[in-house]
């Protein structure tokens, strides 16, 4: 396990998603995916801002990795965005993705209720 990865993974653990953030520019692209999956462990607001944030983006390996972690950490705000999304896309990859990740975070929070 590289340190990089080792850190991320104690930064998620201590829910501390405004760090893990800053790793989110590394120009390393296997950090930057780390760094995505360990937002959706940690969760929180800034967790949640950050990744939605990440599905607008360009890059299609990078918006497919922040869509599956928002299946560990998104709420009714990430349906909402997701499914407004999800009406646009054409790629069949990222509607793949969200479509599994709507299904994972609408389980999830109906199981809360």
């Amino acid at each position: 396990m590289s340190a990089k990865l080792e850190k991320l993974e104690k930064l998620a653990a201590k829910g501390k998603g405004a760090k893990i953030i800053k790793f989110l520019t590394n120009k390393d692209p296997e950090v930057v995916k780390d760094a995505i999956a360990a937002l959706g462990k940690c969760g929180g607001e800034d967790a949640i801002n950050a990744l939605t944030g990440l599905c607008q983006g360009n890059n299609k390996e990078t918006k497919i990795a922040a869509i599956k972690a928002l299946a560990n950490c998104g709420g009714t705000y990430s349906v909402t965005q997701i499914s407004n999304d999800f009406i646009k896309e054409q790629d069949p990859d990222l509607k793949k993705a969200m479509s599994e990740t709507l299904d994972t975070i609408r389980k999830r929070l109906k199981a809360a209720e």
